[in-house]
């Protein structure tokens, strides 16, 4: 039993892609945060699947909601962080980006993405600053061979 439930829970998109009544991510990720309204990863399943179809408001929203439940998920800002520099919000995005990294302060790429996001705001020395404190960064991480800050995956 444990292995089944295991299983279930690793595979429960492709388990729900295969129901007839599936339609979308939306259709799933919409009744999750409706079956388990305290369930942080349901919000940001739902706030990615809107932000992928460029839902912006509501993908903020319902992130914001996601970082509420639980403050310490390093993607949920990253990917407000990047939601919010696509509306052009860009203190916000900073602000996102500075939450994720005060729970991970030395990752390569939120450091890459803030200094990318100071660029559009028009904070070029903030910037430099940000973007060398990154290329620093990784070059430590490549002499320790530390492979897990080199994502700059959002959605």
């Amino acid at each position: 039993p444990a292995f089944a439930i295991a299983f279930i829970a690793t595979n429960s998109h492709a388990v729900w892609k295969a129901n007839p009544a599936y339609k979308s991510d939306y259709t799933i990720y919409t009744r999750r945060v409706t079956d388990a309204p305290n369930d942080f990863q349901g919000y940001y399943n739902l706030g990615t699947a809107l932000a992928a179809q460029k839902y912006y408001t509501p993908a903020i929203k319902t992130l914001e909601k996601s970082a509420e439940l639980y403050p310490y998920h390093i993607k949920t800002y990253k990917n407000l962080g990047f939601i919010y520099t696509q509306v052009g919000k860009f203190d916000d995005a900073i602000r996102s980006l500075n939450r994720a990294l005060t729970i991970e302060p030395n990752q390569y790429a939120l450091l890459q993405m803030k200094g990318t996001v100071l660029v559009k705001a028009g904070r070029v020395d903030d910037a430099i600053v940000t973007l060398e404190q990154s290329v620093a960064t990784l070059a430590s991480c490549l002499l320790r061979n530390e492979r897990r800050y080199f994502s700059n995956e959002v959605f």
